[in-house]
């Protein structure tokens, strides 16, 4: 038995990849042992960076994501989305996002958002972050005119990472830094759970599944109801833990009865959106006929410069070798597994050359490719495997590598994806364009 491509990697790339090269192949195999970065999610989708806006400005950045492209290729000719066009593939890469955000509504998961304009939201320290898609929940937080917003803040007692009075404080002073003035109300409270008292130090995924039980959540708004004054607040902040399976059930519960908009803040990672993420992902590629093996791609075999197997290594030690005529490397960077850092840095699965811009650094210490300064930008987080126009990782002479292979997410290189705030934008793109190229 033969595949048409095999995904190698289960994170945002590796499933908008195997998604994408679905609708037009028959057979798609996606191997993948771990959740990588995706379990990391908070739920929203950073796309571009600006790279044109000084660093001391304040948000909102640069609206047009044309824009941003054409200042990144001057900026950073490296990045992925230079290295495919820039702003002459903007119709492309937008097209990529609308596929990937059609599959996730397929998968249960309808985000919001769009590419003609940012969405400010609320972080779990009170700060406002700018982003162009975010799960439902923390959508409806979008801060538009905060003058016209009354907001009730409210943490449960036990989550300690959640602290609604200091949230409320930096959310209202962000507020005034960036638009001149702050909410017309705020206010906190902290309430007690039924099922958590006692309990000092609860995880939002215990606090999420109490929500998910049938009845739960209309008895938290009875609660909420019994100590907000009725009309006094036009929403209500909670933490993100509003239920795994039901949360778009549990926030409309909880908004028809106290007769507010109830949206949800980030908490810290691993999320509760995260996890909502990861199942929709899963929903989608059950629904779009992927067949997935959870296992650790551990080898390969190629012939004539192209990839012809590669091998799993099973659960309990067995080992399965399936046959293929085309591969997508999507296995992330660190957290993923896909570039080894020992006493040298390597791409664990084809042994290709990792880059940092266009110098292989396969003999580099790993010191060499950091600094003294937590905030500077670290060469080694923007390290990974060279790629060309057509997504394909190249060798240390500039070619491809092999024939039928590409490269999808952070395992390419020429980006920081945390401190480019463009990491799901770059798997989402590099993964849909490489399902549509593959085959």
């Amino acid at each position: 038995m033969e595949y048409d491509v095999i995904v190698v990697g289960g994170g945002l790339a590796g499933c908008a990849a195997a998604l994408s090269a679905k609708r037009r192949l028959e057979r798609v195999l996606l191997i993948n042992d771990k959740p990588g970065a995706t379990r990391m999610s908070t739920g929203m989708f950073d796309i571009d960076p600006d790279p044109a806006k000084p660093r001391a400005a304040e948000i909102p950045d640069n609206p047009s994501f044309e824009a941003n492209l054409k200042a990144l290729a001057i900026a950073n000719p490296y990045h992925p989305y230079s290295a495919l066009g820039g702003a002459s593939a903007r119709e492309s890469f937008e097209d990529a996002i609308h596929f990937f955000m059609a599959s996730l509504a397929a998968g249960g998961q309808q985000a919001e958002g769009g590419m003609d304009r940012h969405l400010l939201l609320i972080g779990n320290l009170g700060t406002m972050k700018r982003t162009r898609f975010a799960l439902p929940g923390l959508a409806a937080g979008d801060i538009r005119e905060p003058g016209a917003m009354r907001i009730a803040f409210v943490g449960f007692e036990g989550l300690n990472e959640f602290n609604a009075a200091f949230v409320a404080k930096s959310a209202d002073a962000a507020a005034i830094r960036i638009f001149g003035r702050g909410f017309d109300k705020v206010e906190s409270y902290e309430i007690s759970l039924q099922g958590a008292d006692g309990f000092s130090n609860m995880t939002p995924f215990q606090i999420a599944g109490l929500l998910d039980q049938p009845g739960y959540a209309e008895k938290l708004a009875e609660k909420i109801n019994s100590f907000l004054p009725r009309g006094e607040y036009t929403h209500l902040a909670l933490p993100a833990v509003m239920g795994i399976e039901r949360a778009g059930d549990i926030l409309a519960i909880l908004s028809k009865a106290l007769g507010m908009e109830a949206f949800e803040i980030a908490t810290v990672q691993p999320s509760v959106p995260g996890d909502r993420l990861m199942r929709a992902l899963q929903a989608a590629l059950d629904k779009a006929g992927v067949e997935t093996v959870s296992g650790r791609a551990a080898g390969f075999t190629a012939s004539s410069g192209a990839i012809s197997s590669i091998t799993a290594e099973l659960p309990y030690g067995a080992k399965q070798e399936f046959q293929t005529r085309g591969a997508i490397l999507a296995s992330g960077k660190f957290i993923g597994g896909g570039i080894k850092h020992g006493a040298q840095l390597q791409e664990t699965l084809f042994d290709l050359p990792v880059f940092v811009k266009d110098k292989p650094v396969r003999n580099a210490v790993m010191m060499d490719l950091l600094t003294e300064k937590i905030v500077d930008r670290q060469q080694l987080f923007a390290c990974g495997v060279r790629i060309d126009t057509s997504l394909r990782p190249l060798d240390e002479e500039g070619n491809p590598a092999f024939e039928n292979l590409m490269c999808a997410g952070s395992i390419i290189g020429g980006y920081d994806p945390m401190f480019d705030r463009c990491g799901a934008g770059v798997s989402i793109i590099t993964g849909a364009l490489a399902g549509n190229y593959i085959g």
